[in-house]
């Protein structure tokens, strides 16, 4: 008799859970910020892309820009206090920079960012390994798309 009780109780249940579930808003991604937290893309950044996607070898003049930027700067820190917002603009301008010449140049631009290493290499301030780093990984995020679509993706998921 207990058994027939509990089935005739979670029989029903069971059947209407999914009209329970379906009422309920989507679940929010914690990744993602409200839009009123986003922050404002730079104007200039709208136009470092636009110039990627005509032509990606018109960015090498930032990085040459960065290579003097950081000769003017020499042996000083970049701590939150001490850094200015051009400074952090002109390192986020760098970076940008780099993502965009990972994602839509070819093969050709490859020797200047060689060169770009050389002269930071050179530099040898506080910076010079992230930087260098970083085109490092340009150079291979280039390499790998001229290989194809498929190597690219699964070497980025590796």
């Amino acid at each position: 008799m207990k058994r027939y009780t509990l089935l005739s109780v979670f029989v029903p249940v069971l059947i209407l859970a999914p009209l329970g579930f379906a009422d309920l808003p989507p679940a929010k991604d914690p990744l993602r910020q409200p839009a009123i937290l986003l922050p404002d893309v730079p104007a200039e950044w709208i136009t470092m892309y636009r110039t990627a996607q005509k032509n990606p070898a018109d960015l090498l003049r930032y990085l040459q820009e960065h290579v003097a930027f950081m000769s003017e700067r020499k042996k000083k820190s970049f701590l939150v206090g001490s850094t200015t917002q051009s400074e952090k603009d002109q390192l986020s301008r760098r970076l940008y920079v780099l993502y965009l010449l990972g994602d839509v140049a070819g093969p050709d631009v490859i020797p200047s960012v060689e060169d770009f290493i050389a002269r930071r290499m050179a530099q040898d301030d506080a910076m010079t390994h992230y930087d260098v780093a970083m085109a490092k990984l340009t150079i291979e995020r280039i390499q790998l798309r001229t290989q194809g679509r498929e190597v690219y993706i699964s070497a980025m998921l590796d």
